[in-house]
């Protein structure tokens, strides 16, 4: 006997496959875990970049970028050798891709996995300015 259901945990959606095994003379059912259901809404991942981060991404991403693809052309001499020169010039152009697209998007999946979050919302309470009145 053979039975599927669709399970929730925390936020994930598992597909659970149940399995009864009849030569047993107890009844027993193993629980198979067969990944992730992809849902409609896909994977949505909040916002987790912001502030000094976010400029630092946008500041330092297109430099490497730009590092990277002059010294592949060999414009600028990162390493000593054409093979080196080559990795370097590589891991450079995708170190700087990577800063460049989390810094535009907000959403960092290693700060997500760390748990870091430098992202601050801000409140319409947060924006207006504090005023003093004149004591006189």
């Amino acid at each position: 006997m053979k039975g599927v259901e669709d399970l929730r945990v925390d936020g994930e959606q598992y597909r659970i496959e149940r399995f009864h095994t009849p030569t047993s003379r107890e009844l027993t059912a193993q629980f198979i875990f067969s990944g992730r259901v992809a849902s409609s809404e896909g994977i949505n991942m909040n916002k987790n970049v912001g502030g000094m981060d976010r400029m630092a991404r946008l500041v330092f991403g297109p430099l490497l970028v730009v590092a990277g693809i002059a010294g592949y052309a060999g414009v600028l001499v990162l390493a000593f050798g054409p093979l080196p020169q080559a990795l370097t010039s590589v891991f450079l152009l995708g170190v700087g891709a990577i800063l460049l697209v989390t810094g535009l998007t907000q959403k960092c999946p290693l700060n997500r996995v760390l748990g870091f979050n430098t992202y601050r919302q801000s409140d319409a309470s947060d924006t207006e300015e504090s005023t003093v009145s004149n004591p006189k």
